[in-house]
């Protein structure tokens, strides 16, 4: 007994000497694992003992106990001071990705990126030439590594196409792509149209359209229907925006690249109207109509999203509507945009038919889009205005 209570007592000692030390050093976790040990031993002697030791034993214990609730509480402080440190080095690094208020995307790979834009609806020239861009900038990638050199190239890009074809959705994935191979740093996707360009007296819209160019630096500047800022022949303070915006595309400015969008024959007449325009966007993307059958799939993804369902009445319907919707389309063909606003007006008119069904409407009838809820030829064109 007494060989056994030496070995506790020593282990007692040498584990409360070194829990010391631990503390004095603020190794918390080593004093507490140490105290912790040192507290067994105690309670060891404790079982063994009476009388005056058991007292000495018992008060050493307690003491122990209460100094690693101490460093418990220390340690659990510590933590949460290294939360709220995360938090804030967190949220300055988030006001460092924001640019004048605007937020950078997510960092995502070129794969991932590329994922994204295979996603969406149709869009197959483009798609093949944004693969042919990627391979571009890799292989020159590639060259530069292996000491090979290179030609001086622009990233300045025209999306030529129709409203509605999905040109602000690419140009905000181009970004993350252009994030992704180190072009630029943030990946940002700034829209402005002329109207936040241009100003209305001498000398302000060089500044207006300089404040849009810095807050693109790091990602994206996209100019939609780009050929208003050209009037041939008029005096316009189009032209001192365009000649900003070429002062920021001739290679001077870093870390940034501009999309000039809009329709192909009036984007073609903008571009041919300067030089310099000519020389810096080299990289044209064709973004042609949707066809009836990715009308269809449009209106069926927004009716999936929305938790509907089409019977296949109501299915056979929309989607011989959409192919004489595009068989038929006019100047004014809005491609998705017409689909998103034939849908929304769809879903209202589903919802009256429902609610007018009073408490007999069950969950199918809600979920169910049926031939009653759609539009005919005529309705369409009333409601987009098309025959005005």
């Amino acid at each position: 007994m007494s060989g056994n209570k030496y070995l506790l007592e020593n282990s007692y000692n040498a584990n409360y000497d070194a829990a010391k030390k631990f503390v004095a050093q603020n190794n918390l976790p080593a004093a507490k694992e140490a105290f912790t040990k040192a507290a067994l031993a105690a309670g060891e002697l404790m079982k063994i003992s009476s009388g005056v030791d058991l007292a000495k034993y018992k008060a050493n214990a307690t003491s122990i106990v209460q100094m690693i609730d101490q460093i418990d509480m220390k340690i659990r402080a510590a933590q949460e001071e290294k939360k709220v440190v995360a938090n804030n080095n967190a949220n300055n690094a988030q006001k460092e990705e924001k640019k004048d208020g605007v937020e950078a995307p997510p960092k995502i790979s070129v794969e991932e990126a590329l994922k994204k834009l295979s996603e969406l609806e149709g869009l197959q020239m483009v798609k093949q030439q944004v693969n042919e861009f990627i391979t571009d900038i890799q292989f020159d990638k590639m060259k530069v590594a292996n000491g090979m050199p290179t030609i001086e190239k622009t990233h300045h890009m025209v999306f030529m196409g129709n409203p509605g074809t999905g040109k602000t959705t690419v140009a905000r994935i181009m970004g993350q792509i252009l994030q992704a191979l180190g072009i630029v740093s943030k990946g940002q996707l700034i829209e402005v149209t002329r109207q936040d360009l241009v100003a209305g007296y001498v000398g302000q819209t060089a500044i207006k359209t300089q404040e849009c160019i810095d807050k693109a630096i790091g990602g994206v500047l996209f100019i939609d229907e780009a050929y208003t800022l050209y009037k041939d022949g008029g005096n316009d303070f189009g032209q001192e925006s365009i000649d900003t915006l070429l002062k920021a595309t001739d290679g001077s400015v870093k870390d940034l690249v501009v999309i000039i969008a809009g329709y192909d024959d009036l984007m073609d007449k903008f571009i041919e109207s300067n030089p310099g325009l000519k020389s810096r966007f080299t990289h044209n993307l064709n973004f042609t109509d949707y066809d009836g059958a990715s009308l269809f799939n449009i209106f069926s993804r927004s009716c999936k999203k929305n938790g509907y369902i089409m019977t296949a009445e109501a299915a056979a319907h929309v989607r011989q509507f959409f192919e004489d919707w595009y068989r038929n389309r006019g100047a004014n063909f809005g491609n998705a945009r017409d689909v998103r606003n034939i849908f929304n007006y769809v879903d209202s008119k589903h919802a009256k038919r429902v609610i007018g069904m009073g408490s007999s409407a069950t969950k199918q009838d809600i979920q169910t889009i049926t031939r009653d809820d759609l539009l005919s030829m005529s309705e369409a064109r009333k409601l987009l205005n098309l025959d005005k």
